[in-house]
């Protein structure tokens, strides 16, 4: 059954100690298995936090301890902007329904110019973003914000807007 995923908070920190990316969202992950839609909501309370950042690239990955699910967002600056270039995601769940197999879900956007906001800004979006990575597998986001190359003392700086749906 759909729910609204949980939005959780995540910071994530450079070698020096200092803000590098800092992300509000809610995520889910919807199968597509013998025409019926599964739903998986990325519970907050239970991610582990790991990623790298550089000068003009940074990742920003989001894992279950138990490795059944992994969200992760390459960013990238130029200039003026940043934005998430590639988004990768995998989900290993329980079988999804009776006679279903019991397989790993993945999928991946590369090439991709998503959540764009001026640098030192923050990219915010009020309504849900549907992105579909594979054929079996989309991922929802909800009550989205992120920030990334540099994030003055942990606080998001107003910046892009966007209340219409990503599908």
């Amino acid at each position: 059954m759909e729910t609204i995923p949980t939005p959780g908070s995540y910071m994530l920190r450079d070698h020096a100690g200092q803000p590098c990316i800092k992300a509000n969202l809610g995520a889910e992950y919807v199968v597509i298995e013998n025409k019926t839609n599964w739903y998986f909501s990325l519970d907050p309370s239970r991610v582990v936090l790991s990623g790298e950042c550089s000068k003009d690239e940074a990742l920003l990955s989001l894992m279950l301890p138990d490795n059944s699910a992994r969200l992760e967002f390459t960013f990238r600056k130029d200039e003026d902007h940043f934005y998430v270039t590639k988004l990768a995601a995998r989900l290993f769940p329980l079988p999804v329904c009776k006679g279903c197999p019991n397989k790993t879900y993945s999928g991946f956007l590369s090439n991709q110019t998503l959540f764009k906001a001026a640098n030192d800004r923050s990219f915010k979006c009020t309504s849900e973003s549907l992105l579909s990575v594979s054929s079996e597998l989309r991922i929802k986001l909800v009550h989205l914000q992120m920030q990334a190359f540099g994030v003055p003392d942990g606080e998001f700086r107003e910046g892009s807007r966007r209340a219409e749906n990503l599908t």
